[in-house]
């Protein structure tokens, strides 16, 4: 399972944009009480808790009140989104879930269903990477693949 430590601070910032995007679409512009609720959570966070250059900016939600959105907003959102995708890439990226799952997953395709190691010879290696990465839709810029 992935954990991230530090980093449910983002998630109250991405959940109030949520909210208001739900009021935008279901109840013409108008504040909820779930959106009330949710601005708190986003309303106290810091450059810090998010990793950007500035505080974000989250206008105040009053229940029955008509939202308002800037582009200041919608920016900021972006950018802890982009924030919280590095993180949860980089974590996936050094777990060893991420290893099994990826190691399973390109031996599952494999035509005896087990891992086979790569030749030594070089030309058959690239060839060998080459149909591998065809298999699996990467695009290869190797000439000498289509005999593997």
């Amino acid at each position: 399972m992935l954990r991230m430590r530090g980093y449910p601070r983002p998630l109250a910032h991405a959940h109030a944009h949520k909210e208001i995007r739900n009021l935008f679409m279901h109840s013409g512009g108008r504040a909820s009480k779930r959106a009330e609720t949710a601005w708190p959570n986003a309303s106290g966070l810091t450059r810090a808790d998010v990793g950007g250059r500035r505080n974000p900016t989250v206008t105040q939600i009053t229940e029955g009140q008509r939202i308002s959105y800037s582009m200041e907003q919608a920016s900021d959102l972006a950018a802890v989104t982009i924030r919280l995708i590095h993180r949860i890439d980089a974590e996936l990226s050094s777990s060893t879930y991420a290893e099994r799952y990826f190691f399973n997953t390109w031996s599952s395709w494999s035509s005896r269903g087990r891992y086979r190691e790569l030749p030594s010879d070089p030309v058959r290696r690239d060839r060998r990477i080459a149909k591998i990465c065809r298999k699996v839709g990467f695009v290869s810029n190797d000439s000498t693949a289509s005999g593997a």
